[in-house]
């Protein structure tokens, strides 16, 4: 699949639809400066609005995606805030970066897109860039979401056509079991968390999410 066709193709055509940093991002961010974090990769930062966030709290932030468009979004958006944050346009299956390139990742609402295979060469990718003792925070579908099951199954537990707006994306959904097995070997806690958010027409949703706070 084109994921970069795919993606300008629901940037240009949604906008930015989510604004608000969210909530786990700001206790990461948090939990970075207690632990001295200088260097930051935002990976999948979409139209950018959590790089900008920890580049106002003072990180050195590397914001990536696979849409060209988002990242002239991003681009744009730390101009005029004046802000100094590096982009790079990539697949997030193949991070453009030496081994423990950076103090920390944060990967959120990405991480899902793609099968189970594709989940594995990004949690592997994220680990390679992350500096010994540096901290990755991914978070992941659970399959108790709601849109388990819905669409249809193309792979296990991989499911296209039942995220709205996103019909052309294949979703994967995991475990904590699986997700264990995947960050074994290094410190790791999984924590269940539920989104709650609001699109740009009010609509509530939710996503029955795990998180993933991993040392390297």
């Amino acid at each position: 699949m084109n994921w970069e066709l795919v993606w300008n193709d629901i940037y240009e055509k949604q906008g930015e639809v989510q604004r608000d940093v969210l909530p786990t991002v700001e206790m990461i961010a948090d939990l970075f400066q207690k632990d001295n974090v200088k260097t930051v990769l935002d990976l999948g930062c979409g139209m950018g609005r959590h790089s900008i966030y920890l580049a106002k709290r003072g990180f050195s932030v590397t914001a990536t995606d696979i849409s060209p468009k988002g990242i002239e979004v991003t681009t744009q958006k730390a101009k005029l805030e004046g802000l100094t944050i590096k982009t790079v346009c990539h697949d997030f299956r193949d991070i453009p970066f030496k081994n423990d390139s950076f103090d920390a990742v944060l990967c959120v609402w990405t991480s899902g897109h793609g099968n189970k295979a594709d989940m594995i060469k990004n949690a592997n990718e994220i680990i390679r860039v992350v500096k010994p003792g540096g901290i990755v925070f991914v978070d992941y579908v659970s399959k108790q979401d709601s849109n388990y099951g819905l669409g249809t199954e193309i792979e296990k537990d991989t499911f296209i056509n039942n995220t709205p707006g996103e019909e052309d994306i294949p979703h994967y959904y995991t475990d904590a079991e699986e997700l264990s097995e995947i960050y074994s070997g290094h410190e790791h806690s999984i924590k269940p968390y539920t989104y709650s958010f609001h699109d740009d027409q009010n609509h509530t949703h939710h996503i029955e999410a795990l998180l993933v706070v991993c040392k390297k």
